[in-house]
């Protein structure tokens, strides 16, 4: 029973740090009745009673149900180690009564065991050294759980599960900075970066931490393809006036989701200007996200792209190996996977993408080895991930494009990275910025440090350039196709 325990508080561990569930439950004891389905935790006093029901009971019940396999409710009462059986295990009226039971899985009544001392095992993997996670960010309550649901949020994209290293550090403080003071601090928020490096988590994270600490604020979150498609339902059905009262008047914080979907629609882009201009006089704040800087989105209207960049943009890139490790020990906490540490340093310099493919990964392996009911390996984590890491094996570095563009162009390596600006270098850069910007996920930042250490500004307008160059059918359109060609024949 206790290693069921154990299994319980190893995801609050990972979630909320041990040092802050090891306070709240030092001094409690715990009694199980597995014939009720009923854990009842015995808090210190009152007030700890109070902040665990405030802090994570739902998160606690729920890992709860993962270790038992069954329906399992969780109890909590003031009174320690002390607190009378009966009292803890008593049972509530019957219309509060959340689950039925079958009684061929139940196990014998445990009411009757001694209170348990409250273990505080150390996780299964030790919890990723990420910023510490404040509790108030969990859902305090049912209430804050509905309004999260009314917002589009989904739960566990919020700040407690969002691993910080060195490629999202700055978004992630300043995506805390917004939530302590809604519409006054960087309005509007533009989060960007390449698919699967967690702007949509720390943009919804921003929306939970609103949600929960002013439960007042009516927060939003939208994906920009749902805004196109409500704006066209609105048109046609002669309803615009309520489509511009429920985003512009009926909402405090708008998160709107890969905003370049809206480019080349418009009217959509019409109404988002206008929408934009409304929230931002009101005082209203705003967290947009895309695949680009707003300075790249050449798709969306000028005025549009003015506004975007009348706040803050910070960039999201792909993680590095000590954050790519710390993701998937936080990943494999909060799935009760026993990954052994080598096979979380295997998988973190195989998947050098993104954090999708990472959690991905790591779910085939602990689920292959569940199945199967075998130990977790380097061997197995290397035979179930073939397929993948030949994928990303494929994809072309920004080294090997130089390389294909120097000789397509008749310039070398140094050249392209020094700072001669003669024609005949400075056009083969630009071409290898534009390439190494559209098939790999590097950001401007690190495409800059490649280039000879330019400021990413520069690089910018390089890539913008040769976007230019293509619109107008420029004849490097041609050098650019064979290129391409080369690319993708890898």
């Amino acid at each position: 029973m206790e290693e069921r325990w154990n299994q319980t508080l190893v995801a609050l561990h990972g979630k909320y740090g041990e040092a802050a569930v090891s306070e709240l439950l030092d001094g409690s004891s715990v009694r199980f009745d597995a014939a009720k389905g009923l854990i009842a935790l015995s808090a210190r006093d009152e007030a700890a009673a109070t902040k665990i029901n405030q802090a994570f009971h739902s998160d606690l019940e729920q890992s709860a149900r993962l270790a038992w396999g069954r329906d399992v409710r969780v109890r909590v009462r003031s009174g320690g180690v002390d607190a009378p059986a009966e009292a803890a295990i008593e049972e509530p009226a019957p219309q509060l009564s959340l689950f039925d039971y079958t009684p061929e899985l139940e196990e014998p009544s445990l009411c009757d065991l001694p209170p348990v001392a409250m273990p505080l095992p150390a996780a299964v993997v030790a919890a990723p050294a990420a910023a510490p996670v404040a509790l108030s960010d969990a859902p305090a309550n049912e209430a804050a759980e509905l309004r999260m649901r009314a917002a589009g949020l989904s739960r566990g994209l919020d700040f407690a599960h969002f691993v910080v290293g060195s490629s999202n550090q700055f978004a992630w403080e300043a995506a805390r900075a917004v939530t302590e003071a809604p519409g006054t601090h960087y309005n509007p928020f533009f989060l960007f970066g390449g698919v699967g490096l967690g702007k949509t988590h720390l943009m919804q994270a921003i929306g939970a931490a609103i949600t929960v600490n002013n439960p007042e604020a009516r927060v939003r979150y939208v994906h920009a393809e749902t805004f196109l498609n409500e704006l066209i339902s609105s048109i046609a059905g002669n309803a615009m006036e309520a489509f511009r009262a429920r985003y512009r008047r009926d909402v405090d914080v708008l998160l709107l989701d890969d905003i370049h979907v809206l480019e080349g629609k418009e009217r959509t882009t019409e109404e988002f200007f206008h929408t934009f201009n409304a929230l931002a006089q009101a005082g209203k704040q705003i967290v947009l996200t895309s695949d680009r800087s707003p300075q790249e989105l050449s798709g969306l209207d000028q005025r549009v792209r003015s506004r975007l960049m009348m706040g803050l943009s910070a960039d999201i890139t792909a993680p590095d190996f000590e954050t790519r490790v710390a993701i998937l020990q936080r990943r494999a906490n909060e799935m009760h996977y026993a990954m052994p540490a080598e096979v979380l340093q295997y998988v973190a310099d195989a998947i050098r993408s993104n954090v999708r493919e990472l959690h991905g990964a790591l779910t085939r392996i602990g689920s292959y080895a569940r199945i199967h009911r075998l130990p977790v390996t380097v061997t197995m984590a290397r035979e179930q991930l073939q397929r993948v890491t030949r994928e990303q094996d494929r994809r072309p570095t920004m080294e090997v494009i130089l390389k294909l563009v120097c000789e397509e162009m008749g310039v070398t390596a140094k050249e392209v990275k020094g700072r001669k600006r003669v024609a005949s270098i400075a056009t083969p850069r630009k071409v290898a910025v534009f390439l190494c910007r559209r098939h790999t996920d590097e950001s401007f930042p690190a495409l800059g440090r490649f280039f000879g250490d330019r400021d990413h500004t520069t690089i910018l307008s390089a890539h913008q350039s040769v976007e230019e160059m293509l619109s107008l059918n420029h004849p490097i359109r041609t050098v650019i196709e064979r290129i391409e060609r080369r690319i993708a024949a890898l």
